[in-house]
């Protein structure tokens, strides 16, 4: 009746994205944690009292990384799609570095597995950490996440990769499906991807100073 929403159950938990479905219900995405961390995602009914119960388990939907132990996920970003269906992006750890950590999840929550067979895709370079902060979708139904990379203990580097609609990568995008972009002696992150016509924007941010504070804004416009 205030206005807001608690659920107070969680430890080390946050929210990192929020969306509104055309029924008014409401998604909220981020992670949880007790002891590991896991990617969870939230269903509330429009009236922002309850959690609609026929998403997930009980109006959440957990996506964990596989093997246990120190393995964690997050998410930092959510895009509606127009059949209903929902894109996450954000990290995931598997014990030894972080990897871009993409799901593709039917209206009811459950896993669409006709994105990369499994509904969920990793990925990262060899010997380096990814980490997926924003996801969009072009015209063409191709999914842009966008996020940074770099191998442990150096600077980060602006990372863009595009997937194709079936989960699979999309080679047609300078030749890899990703674009990591690399300032010298300085650390960039990105932290939105936006698709327009014909352009991809990506805004972050520069630590010129490697002091871990961001100290300028990074705007990028790609061709498509």
């Amino acid at each position: 009746p205030n206005g807001i929403k608690y659920e107070a159950d969680l430890n080390w938990s946050a929210i990192n994205d929020i969306k509104v479905q055309t029924d008014g219900k409401v998604l909220v995405t981020g992670n949880y944690a007790i002891q590991i961390s896991t990617m969870s995602t939230y269903r509330l009914n429009a009236n922002g009292i309850a959690l609609d119960t026929t998403f997930g388990v009980n109006g959440r939907k957990d996506l964990p990384v596989a093997g246990g132990g120190s393995n964690f996920s997050r998410s930092y970003g959510i895009k509606l799609l127009s059949d209903g269906k929902i894109l996450l992006a954000g990290q995931g750890w598997d014990g030894t570095r972080s990897l871009f950590y993409v799901a593709k999840l039917n209206i009811n929550g459950s896993l669409d597995t006709t994105f990369n067979t499994t509904g969920t895709l990793f990925y990262a370079t060899a010997g380096a950490n990814w980490e997926g902060r924003s996801i969009d979708v072009q015209s063409d139904g191709k999914i842009l996440v966008g996020g940074f990379s770099g191998p442990s203990g150096t600077t980060m580097d602006v990372t863009l990769m595009r997937i194709n609609p079936d989960g699979t990568n999309d080679t047609s995008f300078n030749n890899t499906g990703y674009l990591i972009k690399n300032y010298v002696n300085i650390s960039s992150k990105a932290a939105k991807v936006i698709s327009t016509t014909d352009s991809i924007f990506v805004i972050g941010d520069l630590d010129t100073n490697l002091d871990l504070k961001e100290d300028e804004f990074l705007i990028l416009k790609l061709l498509k």
